[in-house]
């Protein structure tokens, strides 16, 4: 069994606006599940110990929200992810 946790992180991220506060939650998992997909596609796995990072920030002058999402992971090879 292969062991990944001393293999360097790549850090894959996302960032954007939401106008609808309602939508964070969903939008987040959409995120994360997008980046992740991304990750197999470059031969990378998700980090399952490493919690995805989001941020999010009110824009008050524009009236919106600006959130940044991160997921690391660590290359396996396009054959295993």
């Amino acid at each position: 069994m292969a062991n990944f946790h001393h293999k360097s992180l790549k850090k894959f991220n996302l960032s954007g606006t939401i106008h609808d506060e309602s939508a964070t939650p969903r939008l987040k998992t959409e995120y994360v599940r997008l980046l992740v997909s991304e990750m197999r596609l470059s031969g990378y796995v998700p980090r399952i110990d490493i919690e995805p990072d989001f941020t999010i920030d009110y824009n008050s002058k524009k009236k919106y929200f600006e959130f940044e999402v991160t997921v690391y992971g660590v290359h396996v090879g396009k054959k295993q992810s």
